[in-house]
């Protein structure tokens, strides 16, 4: 706003693009890998991440 500058942007996907992904995983038709290590093995976590990566798999690192 000091200088006059706006910056204009769109949404990537239309509105009804999260309830839409939630139905698929619900459903059970859109699965993912979960992986999940403790915070004690974040080192690990790191390395199977680097590791193991890809469409549909993740590595969570839960809070306590």
């Amino acid at each position: 706003m000091r200088n006059c500058i706006s910056i204009h942007g769109v949404w990537m996907y239309p509105p009804g693009a999260t309830t839409g992904l939630v139905g698929l995983i619900r459903s059970g038709l859109l699965q993912f890998e979960v992986t999940t290590f403790d915070l004690d093995h974040v080192n690990e976590a790191v390395a199977h991440a680097a590791s193991d990566g890809g469409p549909f798999k993740m590595t969570v690192l839960p809070p306590s």
